[in-house]
C-alpha cells in the first residue's frame, strides 16, 4: 500500500492518505515485495503458480504489469536496484531448472544465466488439476508424466504430499532419479497442495489445524480418487509418499482408505501421537496438531 510521508513522520494517518495497491485474496498471496526508484515489484504465488509483477505509478495512480510468459512455475525476486527499476528475477519449474533473468522497464527480462538442465523438456508434460474434497473445497495438484502416457489405468503413480506447517509446495525441478528413472519408465509423479500449507497463505494452513486436521487427509484421498477416476492409475498401481508431516499424511491416510494404494513411502514420520510433543522439538508442534495432555484435544488427535 501507499502511505502519505507527511502524515506517517506526524502519526496523523487516516483513510485518505491510504493507497490499497495490491490486496491478497483467496487464490493470490504475497511473497515478496522489492522496491525500486520508481516502481514496486511483487513476487506471489496465484494458484500455486510464481508471479511477479511490476506496479509503476504514473498521474492516473498505480499501473500493474505483469512478467509474463512462464507457466507451471515458481518466479522470485532475486534482488533489485533501488537507484534504478533493474532487477534480477529466479525462474524455475519442473522440467527446468533456475534461471537468472535481467529485468529492466516494463516486462522485459533477458535471460543470462542457467543451471545445467540433466533432463529433456520436451519429453514430458506438466499438467494443473484441482478436485473438489469431502466439503467441497477445491484442491489443486500439479501431474507430471512422459507425453506419450495414455490413461488406461495402468501407469505407475506416486501421490506426494506434506500439508502442514504452512510450507508450499510449487514448482521445483525434477531433474534426477524422479525424472530420469520414474518418468522416463512410464511413471507418474504427482504433488498435491492440500491444505495445512502455505499455498494460498495463512488461511489455507489454519484451516487443518488441530481438529480440522482431517480436512488435509480428506484432501490427500480426493486426489488418489481423482487419478483413479480419470484412468491415470489404479489402486494397484498408486503408491503414496511423505516424510515427517508428511509421514503423518500418509500413515494417516494408508489406514483410513488401504483400498487405494499399493505402496507407502512414509519417510521420518510422525506417528506417535500420544508422546509427539515430549520428543525433540514436539513441543513446539502443538499449535499444529493438539496438545495429547488435553483431553478435549486428545479426542481429536488420536
Amino acid at each position: 500500500m501507499e502511505i502519505n510521508v507527511s502524515s506517517a513522520l506526524t502519526n496523523s494517518i487516516n483513510e485518505k492518505d491510504v493507497t490499497v495497491i495490491f490486496e491478497p485474496d483467496g487464490k493470490r498471496f504475497i511473497s515478496r515485495v522489492s522496491i525500486g526508484k520508481n516502481q514496486l515489484m511483487v513476487s506471489m504465488l496465484e494458484n500455486v503458480n510464481g508471479k511477479i509483477t511490476r506496479y509503476v505509478k504514473n498521474d492516473d495512480g498505480w499501473n500493474s504489469i505483469d512478467i509474463e510468459g512462464f507457466q507451471n512455475s515458481t518466479m522470485n525476486i532475486y534482488g533489485q536496484d533501488v537507484w534504478s527499476d533493474n532487477a534480477f528475477i529466479s525462474v524455475s519449474n519442473f522440467l527446468e531448472p533456475s534461471s537468472i533473468f535481467h529485468a529492466s522497464d516494463g516486462a522485459d527480462y533477458k535471460k543470462i544465466k542457467s543451471r545445467k538442465n540433466s533432463i529433456d523438456p520436451e519429453k514430458y508434460r506438466v499438467e494443473q488439476n484441482f478436485v473438489s474434497s469431502k466439503d467441497g473445497t477445491s484442491i489443486p495438484y500439479f501431474l507430471i508424466s512422459r507425453k506419450d502416457m495414455v490413461s488406461d489405468g495402468d501407469n505407475p503413480t506416486i501421490l506426494y504430499g506434506y500439508g502442514g506447517f504452512q510450507i508450499s509446495k510449487p514448482p521445483s525441478y525434477l531433474g534426477g532419479s524422479i525424472a530420469e528413472y520414474w518418468l522416463d519408465a512410464g511413471g507418474v509423479y504427482v504433488i498435491s497442495n492440500i491444505r495445512g500449507g502455505g499455498e494460498f497463505g495463512p488461511e489455507w494452513h489454519q484451516s487443518a489445524l488441530k481438529e480440522n486436521r482431517q480436512r488435509a487427509y480428506d484432501d490427500f484421498i480426493a486426489i488418489a480418487i481423482d487419478l483413479i477416476e480419470k484412468g491415470i492409475t489404479s489402486p494397484k498401481h498408486l503408491g503414496i509418499e511423505g516424510r515427517s508431516n508428511g509421514g503423518l499424511l500418509v500413515g494417516a491416510t494408508f489406514t483410513q482408505r488401504p483400498d487405494l494404494f499399493n505402496a507407502v513411502i512414509c519417510g521420518v514420520p510422525l506417528l506417535d501421537m500420544y508422546r509427539y510433543d515430549k520428543l525433540l522439538a514436539g513441543a513446539s508442534w502443538v499449535d499444529e496438531y493438539g496438545d495429547p495432555d488435553n483431553p478435549e484435544e486428545w479426542e481429536f488427535i488420536r
